[in-house]
Parts: C-alpha cells; structure tokens; sequence
C-alpha cells in the first residue's frame, strides 16, 4: 500500500470513529474523572447539554456520546414520553363486568365475567371497592362461575434476563393485582414454637401455607420464603429460624398465575361483602352474549401512575403500559400478525424514536422496563428524548414531576439534595450488575439555566457509591463550565 492510500485509510478511521460517538480522545477534565474512578473510556457514555431560553440546546460535555450501551432503567423515561403522546395525562385504564343471565332480587342466574385491560394501579383496596359497586348495583349472588378474561395480553410473552423470582421482576397480565405480588409477614412466638406469618391478600383458595420456621433464642433472623408454583394454586414454603427477640419480617413475592391470583382476591372481597358465589373460578373469553354491567375506571391517572413508575422504578408499571400500547396499536393493525402485545408494544417504542425524530443507528429496545442486557440506546440518544418531552406541553409536565428530586424521594432520596449541590436535580436512575445511568434535567442555583444530561456507564464490577460520585462530579463540572461561560 502507497503512502498516500495509507494516509487517506487513518484519516477515514478517525472519521467514522468520530461520526459514531468517539473521538480519539476525552476532554482533559473528563479524562481526569475516569482515571480518578479507574473507569474505561469506552465503557462510558455522557451527554450534557445547556438548554437556552430559546429552546436550542447547545453541547456541554461530551463523550461517546452516541455510543450504543445498555441504558437499564433509564429506558423508562422512552416509556414515559411514549405512553405520555399515545395515551395522554388523564388516560385512565379500565375492567369491565359482564353477566350473561337474568338478575332478579340480586340473584345472578348466570356467570359474571371480568375482563381486565392491564389496570397497573389494582390494589386490593380498588378491588375491593369494585366489589362494593357490584353490590351496589343490586349484584348480590352469582349462582355460576366467576370468569377471568385476561385475553388482552393472552399471548404475551416478555423479554427478560433475570429469574422471576427477584421482587422486581414480576409477570405481567391483563388482570393483575398488587403490582402480581403478596405482601409476607412473619413474627416469632414462643421459643421452640412455630412462628406466626400472615399474608395481604389472604387468599386462601390460591395460596396455601407451609410454614416450617421455629422460633429460637435471641434476635437472629434466618428466613426462607418461598412461592411454589403448583397445578392449580401456589405454595408458600417458609423455613429457617426467627429469633423471638427479633422484629417481625416483611416480604414480597412475585405471583404466578396473575389471573387466578386476582380471581380468588375477588372472590374472598365479594363474600366480604354479603356476597354468594356457588360457582368455581374460571379463565375464558367473554361470550358475544353477555351484557355489561359494570364499568370501573382506575381512581388514579396516567400522570399520577407514571410517579411510581418513575420515583421509584417500578419495571411492573412499565411493562404494563408497553402492555397497553401494544394493544392499542393492534387495533390500528391492518395485517394479521402472530405478534403478542408485549412485542407489538416494544414495536411501537423502536418507531417512537424515529416518530420523535431520534435516529436509530443501531439502537435496541427489547424491554420497555430495562431488565434486559440486549437494550442498547446511547447517551445522546437519551438525551435527545429528554430534550423532546421538555419541548413537548402535552409530555413535559407530567414526565418531569415524575422523575425523583435528589436528596428529596424516590431512588436518589439518598443523595446530595439542592442545598448540597447547588442545583435542583430531577433524574431517572438505572441499575443493573455492571450498569449505572442516570439521566434528568438540573438547574444550577446560579444561572437557572436547566441542564439537561444522561451518564451511561457499563463496566463490570463497578462499585455503586463510586460511580455515583463519579456521576456526581461530572454533574458539578458541568454546573462549572455553564457558570463560566
């Protein structure tokens, strides 16, 4: 090869190196903060850009600024935006209540069916409430059987990497209770004596226990608790040691079966209130015959769900709401498709980004929660969402209140608040074992002009404080660099 093909060749590399995110080097400032945290280059992705009075966002700081990497659960705030221009703030999801016989002196000669739509915010308070309007309304036994119809989503399947077994990571459905979890307590009694547990929901029918753990001397806790999955309910298995001295254990446990989970809460809730049920419990289709009855409304908002998705990183919450757009899409659809609605949702958020205007270039949503290796989005990538929803009126307010105040609630409760920091600070964090992100919007004290930013990190065996710092000191450079100039 001549020298002058050699020449044109290093100068190509360095210019698609730079065109995808990279430049051959950081900036001074930037290369002194990885070293100090002992970070990769290529392992880290930042964006920050000042936002003008203007609306035009002017660069700050940056590096790989459009390199693909895992955004965990920064991802949300696509969700969030999505769901936002899809759905609206006062979008409120609904079940409705079918009966498909005669109701005469509050005898239902006949089946009540209850088909859900995905409602993220049925606790069994909301339930219980739905039983009460049934009441009501004259509805006061059913002589047949009360009947799930979770067909909705019925042929979701979700993208996740990590065992269900983890709090977090609950499955989904049409119908769908406390978030698909049981609320676990267990206390000592006497020494050398059971301990005592009890369970919210008390669903008897669907969720028998098996409690192996004894009460010893002292203040140990040594608990395992465990729900078994069975035929046709699930098994809760608790064993280990619980010192009577100890204060009682609380856990959480994500559900199987979410239809029959929330079919036998309904049941025990209608009993409660004087209500009769001679019939079984039943998952099918609601018939073309029956009537409805009974529409219930969820009692809170879009905007007022995406709090807890977002605060507090609810994967739950958003992958109910992936749920519901791929649902809504399917309705638009003109094709058959063997597609489920979890994947025609995740669809919907892969063209979002284009619809916004954000160009894909490699980029990846395989899970609209972040409990995924495979999501690949980069730092600008992030960032250009963000800059979107703020221009957006119909987005920006609800998705900024939605993100959690630094040193105030939510996932960053912990860390440095305003008065500490200078700024206020609204972020959307991210974790996942080798990941930390973190990406909002900051107004310094002194200029009030917001920043807004997005800091991936993806290098295996981060320690957690330290990459907050790092994220930290990369935030109060930029609060430094926007003052001087």
């Amino acid at each position: 090869m001549s020298i002058r093909k050699l020449v044109i060749a290093i100068y190509l590399c360095c210019f698609a190196w730079t065109a995808m995110g990279w430049s051959s080097t950081p900036s001074p400032e930037i290369t002194a903060l990885l070293q100090r945290y002992q970070l990769q280059p290529e392992t880290v992705g930042i964006d920050i850009r000042r936002l003008q009075a203007s609306g035009v966002a002017s660069k700050l700081l940056q590096w790989n600024q459009r390199r693909l990497l895992n955004p965990a659960s920064t991802i949300k705030i696509i969700t969030t935006a999505a769901a936002l221009h899809r759905l609206g703030p006062s979008y409120r999801f609904k079940t409705d209540f079918y009966v498909d016989g005669r109701l005469t002196h509050g005898v239902l000669k006949g089946n009540l069916y209850i088909k859900g739509y995905g409602d993220p915010s049925m606790v069994s308070e909301q339930l219980w409430r739905a039983a009460m309007d049934l009441h009501d309304r004259g509805l006061h036994e059913i002589e047949g059987d009360v009947v799930g119809d979770d067909s909705f989503v019925e042929r979701t399947k979700m993208h996740r990497d990590f065992s269900r077994d983890i709090a977090s990571n609950s499955s989904g459905g049409a119908l769908s209770l406390n978030y698909n979890h049981i609320q676990v307590w267990v206390h000592p009694t006497e020494v050398g004596k059971s301990t005592r547990v009890a369970i919210d929901p008390p669903v008897d029918e669907f969720i028998r226990l098996r409690n192996r753990s004894r009460t010893t001397a002292g203040a140990a806790k040594n608990l395992f608790i465990q729900l078994k999955e069975k035929k046709n309910y699930l098994e809760l298995v608790i064993d280990g040691e619980l010192g009577r001295l100890a204060a009682g254990v609380q856990a959480y446990r994500p559900v199987a079966y979410p239809s029959r989970y929330y079919l036998a809460a309904f049941k025990q809730l209608f009993m409660q209130t004087g209500g009769k049920i001679g019939g079984r419990l039943k998952r099918a289709r609601v018939p073309a015959t029956a009537e409805l009855f009974y529409e219930k409304e969820s009692e809170a908002y879009l905007s007022q769900i995406l709090i807890l998705l977002n605060k507090y990183s609810n994967n739950f919450i958003a992958d109910q709401l992936v749920m519901t757009l791929g649902g809504l899409s399917s309705k638009d659809r003109t094709t058959e498709s063997d597609k489920g609605v979890y994947q025609r949702g995740m669809d919907y958020l892969n063209n979002f980004l284009k619809q916004i205007g954000i160009q894909r270039r490699g980029a990846l949503i395989v899970s609209g929660s972040g409990l995924s290796r495979q999501n690949r989005l980069s730092a600008q990538q992030l960032t250009d969402a963000l800059l979107w929803s703020i221009r957006n009126p119909s987005v920006q307010p609800e998705l900024v209140a939605s993100l959690s105040i630094f040193g105030n609630d939510g996932t960053t409760k912990d860390r440095p608040g305003a008065s500490q920091l200078g700024a206020l600070i609204r972020a959307k964090t991210g974790s996942l074992d080798g990941v930390l992100a973190l990406s909002g919007i900051m107004v310094p004290h002194k200029t009030t002009t917001p920043l807004v930013f997005t800091i991936l990190i993806n290098q295996a065996g981060l320690q957690k404080p330290s990459m907050e710092q790092f994220q930290l000191d990369l935030l109060k450079l930029a609060m430094a660099k926007a003052a001087a100039s």
